[in-house]
């Protein structure tokens, strides 16, 4: 989908063909605070257009946060919360 630029949200993220046998990791990222300081975050994921899962009021304390929320192991589409938060983008 169309990234949200104003920081207003939401943000949509699909997967379309999503392979057996696999586990996605679901995240959030602060990228930028533009002087608005900490931010809460609610997060919902939907299997196969059914919302399966929701979390609100995530803080994530400033910007270049990354909140690793949930896991998703496909094909059943079990959800499983991790709700871990670090600094930095992963991979970075």
């Amino acid at each position: 989908d169309i990234d949200d630029t104003d920081g207003a949200g939401p943000e949509n993220v699909n997967h379309d063909n999503p392979e057996s046998g696999l586990i996605y990791s679901v995240g959030v990222y602060y990228y930028a605070d533009k002087g608005l300081g900490p931010s809460y975050a609610k997060l919902r994921i939907y299997v196969q257009g059914t919302q399966r899962y929701e979390y609100r009021d995530q803080y994530l304390p400033k910007e270049e946060t990354f909140w690793r929320a949930a896991a998703i192991t496909w094909p059943g589409g079990q959800i499983s919360a991790i709700n871990q938060i670090t600094n930095g983008f992963p991979g970075q």
